[in-house]
């Protein structure tokens, strides 16, 4: 049994630096490319390639992820910052990407941890507020 799904995808840039980081679709037939601020992603790419090469993302399931914030605990929704990294929803209608699954340690800036990979929209109550 598996814990994830994986979709391959053609990197629309240069990713081999971005393993771990959430990707969002890019123009083209099956195209990927860095997540941005708060915006609708397709998964977690969990390798490394480098333009027009192949993507493996986790669409669905647990993996491994790159966090952007620290103090994050188990069970916050998380949505990607402006590099690809996954930070704590703050606002209602933000694009849900994760779940963090491990806060077994403190939890600090580029840390690679274990989340849910999921898609959703944030309401107000999923974000503390």
């Amino acid at each position: 049994m598996s814990d994830n799904i994986i979709k391959s995808f053609y990197a629309s840039a240069d990713l081999s630096a971005k393993q771990y980081y959430v990707v969002k679709p890019s123009s083209g037939d099956l195209q990927c490319a860095l997540g941005t601020n708060s915006e609708r992603t397709i998964g977690v790419l969990q390798n490394k390639p480098a333009s027009g090469e192949a993507a493996a993302v986790c669409v669905a399931g647990v993996c491994k992820a790159m966090l952007g914030a620290d103090s994050l605990s188990v069970g916050d929704f998380l949505t990607s910052d402006t590099l690809g990294k996954l930070v704590q929803t703050a606002a209602a209608d933000e694009f849900i990407a994760a779940m963090l699954l491990d806060d077994s340690d403190t939890v600090l800036t580029s840390d690679v941890r274990s989340v849910l990979v999921m898609h959703a929209l944030a309401h107000a109550a999923d974000t503390g507020m």
